[in-house]
C-alpha cells in the first residue's frame, strides 16, 4: 500500500501515537501489578489479624467460661453459706423465742448475768451474719459486673472480626477486578504486537516494490541511453520518480518504526522516558526531523526530475 507524500506525516504521527499507547498500556499494567501486590499483602495482613482476633476470641471465651464456672461455684458456695446462716438465724430466733417465753413465764426475778451475756452474744452474732451477707452480696454484684464487661468485650471483638471479613471480601473483589483489567491489557498488547507484525510484512512488500521500481528506473535509463527518442514522457518519468521517493520515505518510516519497536531498544527507551518524562519533546523532535527529511527527499525528487528533463531536451 503506497501513501501519497501529503499523508506521510500524519501516518508517522499515528505510528508514534501507537507507540505511546503501548508505553501507556505497559505503565498501566505495571501500576496494576503493583496495586495487586500491595493489596495481596494487605489481604495477608488482614487474614493474620483475623486469625489473631479469632485466637484472642477463643482465649476470651475459654477465660469467660472458666470465670463463669468459678462464679457458679462461688454462688453455690455463697448460697450454701447463706442457707446455713439462715438456718442458724432461724435456730437462734427460735431459741431466743423459747427463752423469751420461758423468761416471761417465770416470776418477776432479777435476770441472771449468764442470760444477759447469751443474749448479747446472739445479737452480736446476728449483726456479724448480716454484715457477712451484705459483703457477699457486694462481691456477687462485682462478679456480675465483670461478667457483663467480658461479654461486651467479646461482642466488640465479634463485630471487629465481621468488619475485617467484609473488608477482606471487598479486597478480594477488587483483586479479581484488577486481574481482569490486567488480562485485558495483555490482550491489547498482543493485538498491538500482531499489528506490528502486519506492519513488518507491509514493509517487506514495500521493499519489494521499491526494488522493482529501482529496476524499472534502471531499465528506463538504459533504454533512454540506447535509444535517442524517449519512450516515456516527462510526466511519466516524474510520476515514477515521485512514486520511488514515496516508497523510499515509506520504507524509512517502517524501518524507523521497526527499530523503535524492537524489544531491547523499546525497553531502554521506555525506562529513559519513564525516568526523565521526555515523551512529548522526543515526539516533536522526531516530527521535526521527519519534516526536514521529507523536505530533503522532495527536493531531491524535484532535482532528479529537473535533471531528467534537461537530459531529455539536450
Amino acid at each position: 500500500m503506497m501513501l501519497p507524500p501529503a499523508r506521510t506525516g500524519p501516518h508517522f504521527y499515528k505510528i508514534l501515537l501507537c507507540d505511546f499507547q503501548v508505553i501507556s498500556a505497559l505503565e498501566t499494567l505495571e501500576s496494576l501489578a503493583n496495586n495487586n501486590e500491595r493489596e495481596n499483602e494487605e489481604i495477608l495482613s488482614l487474614q493474620k489479624t483475623v486469625e489473631r482476633l479469632e485466637q484472642e476470641k477463643q482465649a476470651r471465651q475459654l477465660q469467660t467460661a472458666k470465670f463463669e464456672e468459678e462464679l457458679d461455684q462461688v454462688e453455690e458456695t455463697y448460697k450454701k453459706d447463706i442457707n446455713e446462716l439462715r438456718l442458724m438465724v432461724k435456730t437462734l430466733m427460735s431459741e431466743n423465742k423459747t427463752l423469751s417465753t420461758t423468761v416471761s413465764s417465770l416470776p418477776n426475778t432479777v435476770e441472771s448475768p449468764t442470760t444477759a451475756a447469751m443474749h448479747e452474744e446472739d445479737v452480736k452474732l446476728m449483726f456479724e451474719l448480716k454484715e457477712m451477707s451484705h459483703k457477699q452480696k457486694e462481691e456477687i454484684k462485682a462478679l456480675q459486673k465483670d461478667v457483663e464487661q467480658y461479654a461486651c468485650e467479646v461482642e466488640n471483638l465479634q463485630n471487629s472480626i465481621e468488619k475485617l471479613i467484609r473488608q477482606n471480601e471487598e479486597l478480594l473483589r477488587k483483586n479479581a477486578s484488577l486481574q481482569k483489567q490486567g488480562r485485558m491489557i495483555v490482550e491489547e498488547k498482543m493485538e498491538i504486537i500482531r499489528r506490528l507484525e502486519k506492519t513488518e510484512e507491509a514493509n517487506i512488500q514495500l521493499r519489494r516494490m521499491l526494488s522493482d521500481t529501482d529496476r524499472a528506473c534502471k531499465d528506463l535509463q538504459q533504454a533512454s541511453q540506447l535509444d535517442d527518442e524517449p519512450r516515456f514522457t516527462l510526466a511519466e518519468l516524474r510520476e515514477v520518480l515521485q512514486e520511488k521517493n514515496v516508497l523510499k520515505g515509506r520504507v524509512m518510516e517502517l524501518e524507523e518504526e521497526l527499530e523503535n519497536l524492537r524489544p531491547g531498544r523499546k525497553e531502554r527507551e521506555m525506562e529513559d522516558l519513564l525516568r526523565f518524562g521526555k515523551i512529548l519533546p522526543r515526539f516533536f523532535f522526531v516530527r521535526r526531523v521527519f519534516i526536514f527529511h521529507n523536505f530533503l527527499l522532495y527536493g531531491y525528487s524535484f532535482f532528479a526530475i529537473f535533471h531528467c528533463s534537461l537530459t531529455r531536451f539536450y
